[in-house]
């Protein structure tokens, strides 16, 4: 069953400096599969943002590596067990 974390960004000044180890442990991750998709609500420092994962257990391994979370750049504000689908979409990572 998916897994849904919301982020809330914690230290909105942070964001740049962190963002291109972020993006490249998100990209390093999507490889390896079970991210399904990710990415921020129109403004992410007041709405934040939100990543979709295959299951909890994969969610948990994002988050302990993810430079964001490691680095106190975001908080994870809620998180759910859900069943969502992409339209015919194919998971991050896997072409």
């Amino acid at each position: 069953m998916e897994f849904v974390v919301f982020y809330a960004t914690k230290d909105p000044s942070r964001l740049r400096e962190v963002y291109p180890r972020h993006h490249a442990y998100v990209e390093q991750f999507a490889k390896d599969g079970g991210l399904l998709a990710i990415g921020t609500f129109d403004d992410p420092v007041a709405n934040g943002s939100m990543a979709v994962f295959e299951s909890r257990h994969r969610a948990e391994e994002f988050l302990a590596q993810d430079p964001f979370v490691t680095e106190s750049v975001v908080s994870r504000a809620t998180s759910a067990n859900g069943t969502c689908r992409l339209s015919g979409e194919r998971p991050l990572g896997r072409d």
